[in-house]
């Protein structure tokens, strides 16, 4: 009887220790905000007014980010702006397109007509799943390439495109 009392006291006593030693996680939430200055330049003598730029992204350059980047559950993105930080003449965007990608993934945006002036917002919005496929794009941890493609009605002209996507992350915690 005793060694049945024993026994059922040891059992009990690894069972606490067990239940004692494992880590119940519980998830971490926190916010990050990542901003891309897209730099364009027309020269005067401009055939065309077609230009280009581009930059990156480095997800993990974000401090909480890069401690969580393997327990990474989510990205919810929770605003996406383009606005005019710099601009040295009267320009209208003829046509546009702003695209934020991964080798083949890819989100974009088209615009045309767009009279630019500093703080002018140009619209980064939900319409086609972009920013689904940004959570997908910004879930690898890996770099993000962004880029602005189109044509201006002048030349001689050059301005800054601010590209800044704020989001929700959940990670597993430690």
């Amino acid at each position: 009887m005793h060694l049945f009392r024993y026994t059922l006291v040891g059992l009990f006593a690894l069972g606490l220790l067990i239940a004692g030693c494992s880590k119940n996680k519980e998830d971490v939430t926190f916010d990050v905000t990542y901003i891309a200055d897209l730099e364009v330049e027309i020269p005067p003598a401009a055939r065309s007014e077609s230009f280009s730029s581009s930059t990156t992204i480095d997800p993990l350059s974000d401090e909480n980010v890069n401690k969580y980047a393997a327990d990474i559950k989510s990205y919810e993105v929770d605003s996406l702006v383009a606005s005019v930080t710099e601009l040295t003449g009267d320009v209208k965007l003829i046509s546009g397109e702003l695209s934020m990608y991964q080798s083949t993934t890819k989100a974009a945006w088209t615009f045309e007509n767009l009279n630019l002036s500093v703080g002018a917002a140009i619209p980064l919005d939900n319409n086609n799943g972009q920013w689904e496929t940004l959570k997908e794009i910004f879930s690898t941890g890996k770099i993000v390439n962004v880029k602005i493609t189109g044509v201006t009605d002048v030349g001689d002209v050059d301005f800054t495109i601010r590209v800044t996507l704020v989001a929700t992350v959940v990670a597993d915690g430690n």
